[in-house]
């Protein structure tokens, strides 16, 4: 082969040589770029999973933050009761088998749950004529008695009218003369309302519709049912001038005496009223709560209607308060002035316990489950905080 012809070939390999170098740099580039995005993918399908396991717990899951597993030698989550925060400890070696304890709760007997009750004793006797002696006809005579068993019977509740008369009095000596007659006339106790209502009616239908939440359109068909037609629209004036006249003052008081005390606590939930004056019936409007705080005192818990959701509405019902505060993250509690503001732990906890991955209840190297008990160990050492500043204030 000439030499010209060589070069010409080793010409045509350098440049395959480098075309081949190009294409795997190419290559190169592009299975770079593809593995990045593998990553990125692999990232984002985790977090698609782990967005699936939350909407999963959400919607099917227990409402409770309550873990499945206690962590080895930490503190139970439980705080429904102290006396079960106790720490486990850790098995001596590994051939022991370790039983979770558990407690059983002690059955009531029927004795106990109605020992406040009233007793009737119903004694069954043989008739008169069976009372003789089938052998000799001697008449018998009880020799012993036999409790056979226990029944809790209901009374259901009975409607009557009761009508108050007034028995007037008049002096027999005084009644000659016609001008000074000595008349008197026995004093009537005063009307709960100006209605035939009673107090045991009228607290009867603020019972049922704020402690049992029966509607009033339902108590309406219950009074039907007892013989006597009662209107929803009347039994709804009779709460609310009950209120204006008698349960006003009793809130009032309680509101002083919850901004005297030291610590409280605030949340505002939305609600919505129908035919509210002023507003459509789609407006959203906000039940304010207020409660004194954890403190062993004897508890208050006021509710505040508002329109609205300012944080005026708890500036001005906090106005005078000078203690400790807890709410949540809302801005509109910055309002209110002269006060601490706490942050709750129940709103941290949330976001750690919502954190946690499938599978991971027990890992104590997870950030989040370290977060849970981070939040609920502070929160049993402010509890117990509060309650020996307490015993030490009222001594």
């Amino acid at each position: 082969m000439s030499v010209g012809a060589k070069d010409i070939l080793i010409r045509e390999l350098k440049d395959s040589l480098n075309e081949q170098r190009e294409l795997n740099k190419t290559l190169q580039s592009a299975l770079n770029i593809s593995n990045i995005q593998v990553q990125e993918l692999t990232v984002q399908v985790k977090l698609l999973n782990e967005q699936i396991d939350y909407m999963k717990r959400k919607l099917f899951g227990s409402s409770r933050e309550k873990m499945e597993q206690q962590t080895d030698g930490q503190l139970s989550f439980n705080l429904s009761d102290e006396a079960d925060e106790t720490i486990e400890e850790l098995p001596a070696a590994e051939e022991e088998i370790v039983v979770k304890k558990h407690t059983r709760k002690k059955k009531v007997t029927f004795a106990e749950k109605t020992k406040n009750l009233p007793v009737e004793i119903r004694e069954i006797t043989l008739p008169e004529e069976e009372q003789i002696c089938s052998i000799c006809g001697t008449h018998l005579e009880v020799i012993g008695k036999e409790t056979v068993r226990k029944e809790l019977e209901y009374i259901p509740a009975t409607l009557k009218v009761v009508e108050y008369v007034s028995v007037h009095y008049g002096c027999p000596k005084c009644k000659t003369d016609e001008e000074k007659p000595n008349i008197i006339h026995a004093p009537v106790p005063p009307a709960l309302l100006r209605s035939y209502a009673s107090p045991s009616i009228v607290a009867w239908v603020i019972y049922s519709k704020y402690v049992n939440g029966m509607p009033l359109y339902r108590q309406e068909k219950d009074w039907l049912q007892y013989g006597f037609e009662l209107s929803r629209a009347t039994m709804a004036n009779w709460v609310i001038e009950c209120t204006d006249k008698y349960l006003r003052v009793l809130y009032e008081f309680y509101h002083r005496l919850l901004l005297s005390r030291e610590f409280a606590m605030a949340d505002e939930s939305p609600i919505q009223v129908l035919k509210e004056e002023g507003r459509e019936a789609t407006a959203k409007s906000y039940m304010w709560l207020f409660r004194s705080g954890e403190d062993d005192t004897p508890p208050i818990v006021l509710y505040k209607y508002a329109s609205t959701r300012r944080g005026d509405v708890a500036k001005e019902f906090l106005k005078g308060f000078n203690g400790y505060l807890m709410a949540d993250g809302y801005t509109g509690y910055n309002k209110v002035q002269d006060i601490k503001r706490c942050c709750c732990f129940a709103h941290i906890r949330r976001y750690f316990f919502d954190a946690i991955p499938k599978g991971k209840n027990r890992d104590i190297s997870c950030p989040a489950v370290q977060g849970v008990e981070y939040c609920v160990i502070s929160c049993l050492h402010m509890k117990d905080i509060l309650k020996k500043k307490v015993i030490h204030t009222n001594r």
